[in-house]
């Protein structure tokens, strides 16, 4: 029996452990995972809805974006900003109201419990884990309405809600970590105290602190703490782990003791693709020569015509803009929907504007002339123009074979009077080196020229132009080059090139009549091509240079239809179809046997119906046949498309039934007048 009554004892011992042991539980959990009974919408709902379940009723608040059950993941989002959820009162007084989130959820979203419109308890930043709520002193009263709200433009992901009864809760026991790579091993949701040791601030700006530690790197969120970059922190801070697009993040921070001193970024030199493979927060960095371009609103730092990563300022750096060109850039790497590279400094490069080149010739075994050879000139107010100066505001340099500038580039520094070695050198005139020069008096390149040269070759002189008040800034590459060639016969056709060069021994002219309101008529129409060689000494066709004469004078090898199928402009230049000033076209080849301008005619909006004037359009030609330019003859052929109205009459007697006559301008007339009449209708064109 004394047995027994132990054992009931033990029993009775061992009963009272285990509820002296047992954690504390919430009074109520709402669980928004179990949609079977909740019912909520799987698509989303923007105007306000409750649900209720088991005496339970949660209120969402119409919102832009609205709420509705996810599925898959068993979870309800509502947002963005303002957008809410009231949950019924409760019986009892209520001491902390925890918010479980899905994992994977915003981090950004910082929500809070109100009581009307007032805030009770201390805003947390994001959705992912437990947000715990103490709620403030007078707000605790059992039949109080709670509102879980949005505080920013951001969604919130909710699985579970706990309303903790006053008296229940225990304090939450926070633990220590010793660096950044121990607190980023913690699970998301959690709480912790980080201690930094010699952390630098890599990134700072737009709510976000990137700290680095011997371990590796995280985001200090939205904690209102204004380090700036290069700063070492040392200390104790406290908040939640969180996780944004893939990298860490230290949010609600409740408390911190850190002190900050200052200190310098050193950032490790890769290259773009290095960078775009590196891991997530990890730098600092710095990218040389990087080519950025603008796709859309984005930029990249290309490689030829692949992007290769994406930059941003994340920082919201107002001392940063972004744009196309050269940069050293230096910052973090990041990542929003793609790995991005986070700027933290931009710096331009001096990038070459344009590269001007001009370039005489002489022969193999021709040693310089005295002066030079000529016939250069360098336009210098179109290189003023690339560098938005003036002409008179540049400088040049000379620039040697090893990127050596030199401000002496008229003769060149070392009394060489402008001759060079065969790579660019300054080479003095006794020198067996020197090879050609290139000679400038101020702005005026005054001589080219070389000696000893037995073979083809060519030689340049480079020069850098920029603008005076900015030396290190942007320029022009200017390049002299002096190409020795041996003596060859020309062809007559490359030689030719304005109708002044032409030596003209006779004009032709082919006229083709059409009227007034016709337009692609498609005329055809011969031309004694045989006659005209024989005219310029031609044995055949192929024996000839043919050309479209331009209305400035350019002779056009592509005469057949020019670079719009044939079209021209009134006085006769090429013009598209669709341009305004296209007014008719010739299709011609002077190589058939018969038809040579095959398809002549005008356009519809300009040479036929709306015109009121008699006109005449002209196509020029030129043939030429000789052996050079001095020696050769020419035979200019214009081809007239002449436009006039189908009738016309000297004089108009009045009839016994008067007509009905207008102008032009649609104005009735007693009598018809000189001019366009339209006379019953009909176009008559009195002279």
């Amino acid at each position: 029996m004394k047995k027994i009554l132990l054992s009931l004892f033990g029993l009775m011992l061992m009963f009272a452990g285990n509820v002296m042991a047992q954690e504390p539980e919430p009074e109520v959990t709402i669980d928004l995972t179990e949609n079977d009974v909740w019912a909520f919408p799987t698509d989303y709902v923007t105007t306000e809805a409750s649900y209720t379940n088991n005496g339970i009723t949660l209120t969402f608040s119409a919102a832009s974006n609205g709420h509705k059950y996810n599925a898959t993941d068993k979870y309800v989002i509502f947002g963005k900003n303002d957008a809410a959820v009231t949950l019924s009162a409760f019986s009892f007084d209520v001491e902390r109201i925890d918010v479980i989130g899905r994992v994977g959820a915003s981090g950004k979203v910082s929500f809070n419990i109100f009581v009307g419109d007032d805030a009770v308890s201390t805003e947390v930043t994001g959705a992912t884990g437990t947000a715990n709520f103490d709620i403030a002193e007078g707000k605790q009263a059992a039949g109080t309405i709670y509102t879980i709200k949005n505080t920013n433009a951001n969604n919130n992901q909710i699985t579970k809600i706990l309303v903790w009864k006053k008296g229940t809760t225990v304090a939450v026991e926070i633990p220590v970590v010793e660096n950044i790579a121990a607190f980023n091993a913690l699970e998301v949701g959690a709480k912790a105290t980080l201690t930094l040791t010699e952390a630098q601030v890599i990134g700072a700006g737009n709510k976000n602190l990137i700290v680095k530690d011997a371990s590796g790197s995280v985001c200090l969120y939205n904690t209102g703490l204004e380090y700036t970059l290069g700063q070492i922190l040392n200390g104790t801070i406290t908040g939640t782990v969180g996780e944004y697009k893939g990298y860490k993040q230290l949010a609600n921070m409740t408390e911190n003791d850190l002190a900050a001193t200052e200190g310098t970024i050193t950032p490790t030199v890769v290259t773009a693709a290095e960078a775009a493979e590196a891991a997530l927060l990890s730098g600092p960095y710095k990218i040389v020569n990087a080519v950025v371009k603008k796709d859309g609103s984005n930029y990249y730092i290309m490689d030829g015509e692949e992007k290769v990563l994406q930059i941003y300022n994340q920082f919201k750096d107002a001392n940063i803009t972004l744009a196309e060109g050269t940069f050293d850039i230096e910052g973090i790497v990041g990542n929003y929907n793609s790995v991005q590279f986070w700027v933290t400094s931009f710096t331009k490069l001096p990038e070459e504007l344009d590269v001007v080149g001009v370039e005489t010739s002489c022969y193999v075994d021709e040693d310089y002339q005295p002066g030079g050879y000529h016939g250069i000139t360098i336009d210098w107010d179109a290189i003023a123009t690339t560098l938005g100066c003036t002409a008179d505001a540049l400088k040049i340099f000379a620039v040697l074979p090893d990127g050596t500038l030199d401000a002496s580039y008229e003769r060149g520094s070392k009394g060489t009077d402008g001759w060079r070695d065969a790579d660019g050198n300054w080479a003095g005139w006794d020198s067996a080196d020197n090879i050609f020069f290139v000679q400038f008096t101020g702005m005026d390149l005054v001589g080219v020229g070389c000696m000893r040269t037995s073979e083809p070759i060519a030689y340049t002189a480079i020069f850098k132009v920029v603008d005076s008040a900015n030396e290190n800034g942007d320029y022009v590459t200017l390049k002299v080059t002096l190409n020795v060639t041996e003596k060859e016969e020309v062809p007559l056709a490359s030689l030719l090139t304005k109708e002044s060069d032409l030596n003209v021994v006779a004009n032709k002219e082919v006229v083709i009549n059409s009227e007034v309101g016709k337009f692609y008529e498609g005329y055809t129409k011969d031309v004694d091509v045989q006659g005209i060689l024989e005219t310029i000494g031609a044995q055949q066709f192929t024996d000839a240079a043919v050309y479209a004469i331009l209305s400035d004078g350019t002779l056009d090898e592509n005469y057949k239809l020019g670079t719009t199928d044939g079209w021209r402009k009134a006085d006769g230049d090429w013009a598209e179809w669709g341009d305004a000033t296209s007014q008719f076209f010739v299709k011609a080849d002077f190589s058939r046997a018969t038809a040579q301008l095959y398809e002549v005619g005008g356009h519809e909006d300009h040479s036929g119906k709306h015109l009121t004037e008699p006109v005449t359009y002209v196509a020029k030609y030129a043939f030429a046949a000789g052996e050079s330019l001095e020696n050769h003859k020419a035979v200019i052929l214009s081809v007239k498309l002449v436009y006039d109205f189908p009738t016309a009459i000297s004089s108009v007697k009045a009839a016994n039934t008067k007509s009905a006559i207008f102008n032009a301008a649609g104005q009735q007339l007693n009598a018809p007048q000189k001019g366009l009449n339209i006379i019953d209708g009909k176009k008559v064109y009195v002279k």
